[in-house]
């Protein structure tokens, strides 16, 4: 399992991904800083900031629906880029329960992120 991760560059005020594209890989933030920015009312609302060790991206990556925010780049990242085919032979593995706890914070996360905004 030692396998390297593709690694991305990204540019301070470069967007990684854009509110409502389509998901097929997170990210693990190896350096840098980002922020998360939603649109609510015809404006940009800042979510928080994303610093060196988090991930970026999960929640569309596990349930496979369109990004729930914009994510910019507020200095100069390298990324970790996780695809989902090697992510999904390591979730298999895993037991059920854990599986399930997953599953189960992610749609609680979506619902938050949905009820947000409306």
């Amino acid at each position: 399992m030692g396998e390297k991760l593709p690694v991305l560059n990204i540019k301070s005020g470069e967007i990684l991904f854009s509110e409502g594209d389509s998901s097929s890989q997170m990210y693990f933030l190896k350096s840098g800083k980002m922020k998360a920015v939603k649109k609510h009312a015809n404006k940009d609302v800042e979510l928080g900031t994303i610093i060196e060790g988090e991930l970026l991206g999960e929640v569309s990556f596990f349930d496979k629906k369109p990004r729930t925010a914009t994510v910019i780049a507020i200095e100069d990242c390298d990324l970790a880029i996780i695809p989902s085919e090697k992510f999904q032979k390591i979730f298999d593995d895993l037991p059920s329960w854990y599986q399930a706890l997953t599953v189960t914070l992610i749609k609680r996360i979506r619902r938050t992120d949905e009820d947000l905004c409306t």
